[in-house]
């Protein structure tokens, strides 16, 4: 079928229109298409994929978007988001990167947390969460990786400094 038309072409139907397995709806020369095979929906575009939207675009809970082989993933379940990634995860941005959360920045470790900065009343804090582990500020000397200082927690934050301590103003001690 052949329409020449100087106008859109509105189709009405009573029903569903069904297009049949494996055929699609092709636009303009081909590079675009959408098809089906009775399981799968494919959208394919010989150029990038735009969505133009005017409302929310909405995904249902514990749906995600995959990317590549599955193996990055996110998804929201109605109440958490979650960002899964078989590799590095890399936030790169040209400008600052803001993480607002009500309270507690907490970074794990194979599901483990070591590490929590916590705000208490407008004071910053940086907390060890496992029991009797350090803190410890380490840097590149010369090439070297250096521990500067690490803050024993076993030892009530016992401060341990790889070198001299030079202070503008006195340094006072309350053990004398």
């Amino acid at each position: 079928i052949t329409l020449d038309a100087e106008a859109d072409i509105n189709l009405e139907a009573a029903a569903d229109v069904n297009v049949p397995v494996n055929i699609g709806l092709t636009f303009g020369d081909d590079g675009e298409k959408i098809e089906g095979n009775g399981t799968d929906l494919t959208i394919n575009s010989s150029n990038d994929l735009h969505l133009t939207a005017t409302t929310d675009i909405n995904i249902p809970a514990n749906v995600g978007l995959t990317f590549g082989d599955d193996g990055e993933k996110i998804e929201g379940d109605g109440t958490n988001l979650t960002i899964t990634s078989s590799g590095t995860t890399s936030i790169d941005s040209t400008g600052d990167i803001i993480i607002d959360g009500s309270n507690t920045l907490s970074i794990k470790a194979a599901g483990t947390q070591y590490l929590a900065i916590v705000n208490n009343s407008s004071n910053a804090q940086l907390r060890n969460t496992n029991q009797d582990k350090d803190i410890s500020f380490v840097g590149n000397d010369g090439g070297v990786t250096t521990t500067m200082l690490t803050l024993d927690t076993s030892e009530a934050g016992a401060a341990i400094f790889n070198n001299a301590i030079t202070s503008g103003a006195v340094i006072t001690s309350g053990a004398g």
